[in-house]
């Protein structure tokens, strides 16, 4: 099955492609183009014959694909946000709603709860929530 590969001159530096079959490449030494010295294959075949080549500047696809995919997945998550808004939290103790957080933590003190530490639960809550 031929292939094409690349072959170094040792002599002049100039690459060249040359087709040989595979079973044949690592013997195969064509004369350089420039300056007539044996090549040396210095790169696997670039394709086979009956394969799929692919052709064109794929890294610059990949990446507009990428950006694509990324702008998609940012938009599909604001779309999220905007059809399926989180709850707000309301203030409230033991199911009992009040006007304001102040004035949960004072109906909690009253019912015996301890609020040492409800400040900073109400304003993690409150940070969690926005």
């Amino acid at each position: 099955m031929p292939a094409v590969y690349d072959f170094l001159c040792p002599k002049c530096g100039n690459v060249q492609e040359g087709r040989c079959s595979i079973s044949k490449a690592d013997s195969y030494h064509p004369e350089c183009e420039e300056c007539g010295t044996p090549t040396n294959k210095t790169f696997i075949a670039k394709n086979f014959e009956g394969q799929l080549v692919l052709k064109g500047d794929w890294d610059s696809k990949i990446a507009k694909e990428t950006k694509h995919r990324l702008a998609r997945s940012a938009e599909m998550k604001k779309k999220q946000r905007d059809n399926h808004p989180v709850p707000k939290l309301a203030p409230n103790v033991d199911g009992e709603r009040v006007e304001s957080w102040s004035d949960a933590k004072k109906l909690a003190k009253d019912k015996g709860h301890d609020t040492r530490n409800y400040d900073a639960k109400v304003n993690a809550l409150s940070k969690g929530n926005q």
